[in-house]
């Protein structure tokens, strides 16, 4: 299997890279910039953020933006490890002190990502993860279970 679809759930900011500010945070995917948020030292958020990870990507760059200088890399993941399971990484590079929440959900290089079940989360509004016609079994947001399709 291999890794399809990501979400950020949580991210807990302990110290900045940037001296004088706060930290603007963005994930990496196959070329595509994905922002986590800004945040200061001291800030737990829950951001509840989706991205697709397109077919035979298996790697994602945690970056911090830097203005005029080139932005910090933070950590480099490997999305096929510990795939369909909450996962939390910790970042100490440079003066950032971050630990990062999220989910890598399998998939074949056949995933139809179209055919996804329409219901939202009554916790937190995110859509279901599973296909339109699951079966009868609970709704799966990444993070919260409720009812039955």
């Amino acid at each position: 299997m291999l890794p399809s679809f990501i979400t950020f759930t949580r991210i807990v900011c302990h110290a900045t890279d940037d001296i004088t500010g706060a930290d603007d945070l963005y994930a990496v995917i196959a070329g595509q910039s994905i922002s986590l948020g800004r945040f200061s030292a001291g800030d737990d958020v829950s951001p509840y953020i989706e991205a697709t990870i397109p077919e035979g990507v298996t790697r994602m760059t945690l970056m911090e933006s830097d203005f005029p200088d080139s932005d910090d890399v933070l950590a480099t993941v490997d999305l096929e490890h510990d795939m369909d399971v909450d996962r939390v990484i910790g970042i100490l590079e440079g003066s950032a002190r971050y630990d990062i929440w999220f989910r890598v959900l399998s998939g074949g290089d056949d995933v139809d990502r179209s055919n996804r079940c329409g219901s939202a989360c009554p916790t937190c509004g995110g859509g279901c993860l599973k296909d339109q016609n699951h079966g009868g079994t609970a709704h799966w947001c990444g993070r919260h279970e409720w009812g039955a399709n």
